[in-house]
């Protein structure tokens, strides 16, 4: 056989050898429907035809081999998890025929190492043991110890003389012989004693009081005049006349007191015995409390 001994594709009409099996073009079986070799008078357009021929089968094989490249890329992206290694190996490509002059163009195994993530340890934060707490400690009580009973010192009374007696009211005296008193000499001496008194002639009024009159005040003559520092006006309102004989006359007076502290004005009803002194003169022998008015 020649190189002029080529058969055509009955599909896409590329030359090819005599005896191929495929077409080096498109693949396609060549079959029995081969077209018959051309004369010589044809040899230049084989030979211009086994060029194009040989071009066709260079891309074909190209061309196949990238897209088994990138398909065996997309599948071991979707399958990394499956193996740790797979080889895209391209299929083997048409048998060639041993007597034509164009060398097969092989496509190596493309090998793709799989994916494998790393794994990430995740820390563990060490859980802390459970703290113990200890259960309360009760204060301790403390007893306090029994008071002691204080015992009051013992004070003996003192002792006191009894008060001295009240000295007894002086017995009216007799008047002199032929002496009288009328009720209205002894109205005038009352109404001058108590003016007396108003005025702060304390001296002057306690001399016109007989020695029983004056133990009316058991401290005398200083509880005397306390009394009338005490009264800020007294005021004699109505005298009138309860009995009376020779030398002796009993009143019923109705009285006025004003208050040096500002009490309200106290009413009495008092009695007053006026007798003649053996020397004549006029005392008051008794002073009595009836009521208030």
């Amino acid at each position: 056989m020649t190189n002029h001994e080529v058969a055509r594709c009955p599909a896409c009409d590329s030359a090819n050898p005599a005896h191929a099996a495929f077409c080096a073009n498109c693949g396609k079986p060549m079959g029995s429907g081969a077209a018959a070799a051309p004369s010589e008078m044809d040899a230049g357009s084989v030979g211009a035809a086994e060029n194009t021929g040989t071009m066709g089968y260079v891309v074909a094989a190209v061309a196949v081999a990238a897209v088994l490249i990138v398909g065996g890329a997309l599948f071991l992206l979707g399958d990394a998890d499956d193996s740790d290694e797979t080889a895209v190996t391209a299929p083997p490509a048409s048998e060639p025929d041993p007597t034509s002059p164009t060398t097969p163009v092989t496509v190596p195994a493309v090998s793709v190492p799989a994916v494998t993530a790393p794994l990430t340890e995740v820390p563990t934060t060490p859980v802390p043991a459970a703290t113990t707490v200890p259960p309360p400690t009760a204060a301790p009580t403390t007893v306090a110890p029994p008071p002691t009973p204080t015992v009051a010192p013992q004070t003996l009374p003192r002792a006191t003389a009894p008060p001295a007696p009240a000295p007894a009211p002086e017995p009216t005296p007799p008047p002199p012989p032929g002496a009288t008193l009328s009720f209205a000499e002894a109205e005038s001496f009352f109404r001058n004693y108590i003016a007396t008194a108003e005025d702060g002639d304390y001296n002057g009024a306690w001399s016109l009081l007989s020695s029983s009159d004056r133990a009316d005040y058991p401290n005398g003559f200083d509880q005397f005049v306390g009394f009338w520092r005490s009264v800020s006006f007294a005021e004699v309102q109505r005298v009138e006349s309860v009995g009376g004989s020779a030398g002796f006359q009993s009143l019923a007076v109705d009285m006025a007191y004003g208050q040096v502290d500002g009490d309200p004005t106290s009413f009495e009803v008092v009695e007053v015995d006026v007798n003649v002194r053996p020397d004549g003169s006029l005392q008051i022998f008794d002073y009595r409390y009836i009521r208030n008015q």
